[in-house]
């Protein structure tokens, strides 16, 4: 099982796609009352934990997964990281306090840094593909140029994503909008435990991925996103603490609805 307290205990001497945890203090915690997180977390453990076997994951930590299905995914990252710079920002706009604001600072640095990473990465990928191998409808489009980036199209389950996370950041309480958001780098993070105990560097294709997901960032980024949550919802009432939760499991829901599309561009390109 993955926990809050395993989570906060690897990413204990540093405590990503977050926010670094330099300038943040934890809110004390109460004795008789578990944090927000641990229930969150519990309540998504049965959407999650099956995401850690999931044959995407296993197929890209092996290097099994088509290169199709792998340039599909990034494309899809790559728009939601461009997509996440506006969420942000909004983020930024409707919180108080001028540390969170510079978080958000230091998270739009990030995200414009995991935008450039991901195109490079994609652009290798698709220059990997045999030029008379022609992609399966509905997968990505070929990448020869810059301009190229600007034909991807957000796939309908990260559409329904994005739009979920981004009327969470725009019209909910901002606990709730946080406690959206850190779905995703949760999931991440339960991915990259998997894959750092089951990859495989030597002769995988996508190693560049992989050592990614195999650093300490996905750890601390959940960490981050976790504890800002946890601060955001003491002392709040039980609707805003159910909305959080609600919303932290629907996320990871779409989070899991996003690596089974990539499956299905696997199969379409086979």
């Amino acid at each position: 099982m993955f926990s809050r307290r395993r989570l906060l205990c690897a990413s204990a001497l540093t405590l990503l796609p977050g926010l670094p945890i330099r300038g943040f203090a934890a809110p004390a915690a109460d004795a008789e009352k578990a944090p927000w997180s641990e229930t969150a977390i519990e309540a998504a453990e049965p959407v999650v934990e099956p995401l850690a076997s999931h044959p995407f994951v296993e197929a890209v930590a092996e290097g099994d997964l088509s290169e199709e299905a792998f340039a599909w995914y990034l494309s899809q990252q790559l728009v939601r990281l461009e997509f996440a710079e506006g969420s942000i920002k909004i983020l930024k706009r409707r919180f108080m306090a001028e540390r969170h604001k510079a978080l958000c600072d230091a998270w739009l640095e990030e995200n414009e840094n995991a935008v450039s990473w991901t195109k490079d990465l994609l652009q290798l990928t698709a220059a990997e593909i045999q030029p008379q191998k022609k992609p399966a409808p509905g997968t990505f489009p070929r990448l020869r140029f810059e301009s190229a980036f600007d034909d991807i199209k957000a796939a309908p389950a990260v559409k329904r994503q994005m739009r979920f996370e981004r009327d969470a950041v725009n019209r909910d309480h901002i606990a709730v909008a946080v406690a959206s958001v850190a779905s995703g780098c949760w999931v991440t993070h339960v991915l990259s435990e998997h894959v750092s105990r089951h990859h495989t560097l030597q002769g995988n294709t996508y190693d560049a991925w992989v050592e990614a997901m195999t650093s300490d960032e996905a750890g601390r980024r959940a960490a981050t996103l976790l504890t800002l949550a946890d601060e955001l919802s003491t002392g709040e009432i039980q609707q805003v603490l159910s909305g959080m939760t609600a919303h932290f499991v629907r996320g990871c829901r779409g989070e899991a609805d996003i690596l089974s599309a990539a499956m299905q561009a696997d199969v379409r390109a086979s």
